[in-house]
């Protein structure tokens, strides 16, 4: 998992996965393929994007062999990685319980491929749901700590 930030982040995510990751509101992912591989785009912000490989890929080593490739765009990319809970889509019902957003974001209609800021147990987070092979997963995105008082919190 990596964010791709910077004034040039929407050029690299065209570059990189087409044009389709351009035409994403904010909040809304879709999977796309990537050198044969699946990996999901969520768009942050006009020109921030999250991306999630389905297989687990050194994401540093994939961006950043970009510049050197045929992709040469003289992007300038800041790569983080981001602590994250991976759950069934059935276990939706337990985060649901422990968790608050505010308008106009609401969880109660989040579908595949969409995103919530939203607070857990007081704390800040994003929910993101997309499918992976057509089985759909929840992701939750938070500081390390908060992630592991969330699984203390559920039992997981």
């Amino acid at each position: 998992m990596v964010d791709v930030t910077g004034v040039d982040g929407l050029e690299f995510a065209v570059n990189l996965f087409g044009l389709e990751v351009a035409n994403l509101s904010v909040y809304q992912s879709e999977v796309v393929n990537h050198s044969g591989q699946n990996v999901v785009v969520l768009r942050m912000c006009e020109t921030n994007f999250r991306i999630a490989w389905v297989i687990n890929e050194e994401p540093e080593k994939a961006l950043g062999s970009l510049n050197a490739g045929r992709y040469k765009i003289g992007v300038k990319a800041s790569i983080n990685q981001i602590p994250r809970l991976i759950l069934e889509d059935c276990k939706l019902g337990i985060v649901t319980v422990s968790s608050s957003t505010k308008p106009p974001h609401r969880i109660s209609d989040l579908s595949v491929g969409r995103a919530v800021p939203v607070r857990i147990a007081g704390y800040p987070a994003l929910l993101w749901r997309y499918a992976v092979n057509d089985v759909p997963r929840i992701e939750i995105q938070a500081r390390r700590e908060h992630i592991e008082e969330f699984e203390k919190m559920w039992g997981l």
